[in-house]
């Protein structure tokens, strides 16, 4: 059986979705366009979160969803004085349920790694459920145990980039 390119499977979603309007649907059309990197503002609606951020933070949400994971936050909510996501620089990928802890921190090991091997140069900082996988000021730096910080990123990993 031959291997279906990217971009059919793109175009097969998109026929589906206008077919069937269904959140299924949805999903299988924006996993395409993240596996192609082509943005679409729908990534952020499961928690209704503004999609005003810059490239390298949309394309961080676009490896969050292909992960199974959705924005929770990205200009909205309640951070910290002087923080990235005011700057449209950031953004916070959660789960749908709320749990799963295990799918955040894969994710978050992913992009630190990725980070390690160059390939993230313009991370600013990743912040998750794993203490030790973090980057802060661009720079790996562990967060500790029982901190402000750590206590304030256990169910959600965040990544600002820029």
């Amino acid at each position: 059986m031959a291997r279906v390119s990217l971009r059919e499977q793109l175009r097969r979603a998109t026929r589906r979705y206008r077919k069937h309007r269904t959140g299924e649907h949805l999903r299988w059309l924006l996993n395409a366009k993240a596996r192609l990197g082509i943005w679409d503002s729908r990534f952020c609606e499961y928690y209704h979160v503004p999609p005003h951020v810059n490239k390298a933070t949309r394309h961080f949400i676009m490896r969050g969803y292909l992960a199974g994971l959705v924005p929770t936050a990205t200009t909205n909510g309640d951070h910290a004085r002087g923080s990235y996501h005011y700057k449209h620089q950031a953004a916070d990928m959660g789960s749908r349920t709320g749990g799963d802890r295990a799918r955040k921190e894969r994710f978050q090991l992913r992009e630190f790694h990725a980070w390690q091997r160059g390939k993230r140069g313009n991370m600013i900082e990743l912040i998750g459920p794993n203490d030790y996988a973090c980057v802060l000021a661009s720079r790996h730096t562990p967060v500790a145990h029982g901190s402000d910080l750590e206590r304030a990123h256990e169910n959600h990993t965040h990544g600002a980039f820029r």
